[in-house]
Parts: structure tokens; C-alpha cells; sequence
């Protein structure tokens, strides 16, 4: 009997905590204006063809998946519409200050904490010997907003980029017949 009495007062004091930790949690501050955050990712291949360029003779745009949390993008949407699931759009354009394609993904909410990864799938028309047909990449976004302030760090297949701020670009190299 002693030892229920003991796990109930445990419980009950787990369950305070817990209950202190999120309601002391910092929220942003909403009189501030938070920059949003966007990413582009750049495809190459080993011969500097732009594997974003419909023109390019290994172009990979047409198999790139994107998964961000329980959504998923791709640049052409499934010819087969009677699938239950559904692609969100993918935006690829030429980069403002480059001639090359890339992936835009677009605006996130620079307001909200994001801890996330956004993985890339790719497949390519002619992978070298030894190479997959099928590559993936992960960005990892970890945004943290206290008060008035954050912190934006970005990892690229598990290592640290060298970008702190809430605009980052990614050039991906390909190595192809």
C-alpha cells in the first residue's frame, strides 16, 4: 500500500511540473515583426549540369519527392489523380542572382519554433557505377524564438551548415555517367 500512495504522489508531482514547464515556456513576442524563412536548393552533377533544367540530359527535377513533416511536394503532381494522396506543389525557378534552376520551397513562418527535417528525394537518369539511382538529402531547420530574439542553425545531411541566418541556399553535387 505504501509503495501505490508513493507512485500516486510521484505522478502527481511529474504531472506539476510538467504543467509549470509549459506554461512558462517562452512565446514569441508578437509585437515583433519575424523575417520569414526560406531555403533554395541547388542540383548539380559532376559535369555542372543543372539537374533543376528540364534542358539538362541528366534532368532530375520530374523525381524529386520533398517531405516536411506529414505533407509531401513534388515539382510535377502524379499523372494517376485517383490515388487517395495528393502532392502539395513544388516551386522551381531560376535563382535571382544565378543562371541556375533551383527549389524553392517557399516561405515558412519566421513566428514559430520549427526543430524539423525536410528530406529531399531524388532519382537520376544515368547514376555513375557503383551510385543509386535514388539519393536523399535532409535539411534540418532548428529555429528557436525567445522573446524578442532567436536562432536560426541549419544542418545539411547531418553536419553543421555555415548559416545562421533565415535565408540559406544548398548546392547539391550529383556524380553521373
Amino acid at each position: 500500500m505504501l509503495k501505490f500512495k508513493y507512485l500516486i504522489y510521484c505522478a502527481v508531482i511529474t504531472a506539476f511540473f510538467a504543467a509549470c514547464t509549459v506554461e512558462s515556456e517562452v512565446k514569441p513576442d508578437s509585437s515583433k515583426e519575424w523575417d520569414s524563412i526560406s531555403f533554395l536548393i541547388f542540383n548539380t552533377d559532376n559535369n555542372h549540369y543543372d539537374l533543376l533544367d528540364t534542358n539538362s540530359k541528366n534532368y532530375a527535377g520530374g523525381q524529386v519527392t520533398f517531405i516536411h513533416g506529414s505533407k509531401k511536394y513534388k515539382i510535377d503532381f502524379p499523372k494517376d489523380t485517383t490515388k487517395k494522396f495528393k502532392y502539395e506543389p513544388l516551386k522551381v525557378e531560376k535563382a535571382a542572382d544565378s543562371a541556375k534552376f533551383c527549389i524553392n520551397f517557399g516561405k515558412l513562418n519566421g513566428a514559430k519554433n520549427y526543430d524539423d527535417d525536410f528530406i529531399i528525394s531524388w532519382k537520376l537518369k544515368k547514376p555513375a557505377a557503383n551510385q543509386p539511382a535514388t539519393a536523399e538529402d535532409i535539411v534540418h531547420l532548428r529555429h528557436i524564438i525567445f522573446g524578442d530574439q532567436s536562432s536560426t542553425q541549419w544542418l545539411f545531411n547531418g553536419n553543421p551548415a555555415e548559416i545562421d541566418s533565415t535565408s540559406a541556399s544548398f548546392q547539391i553535387k550529383r556524380i553521373v555517367k
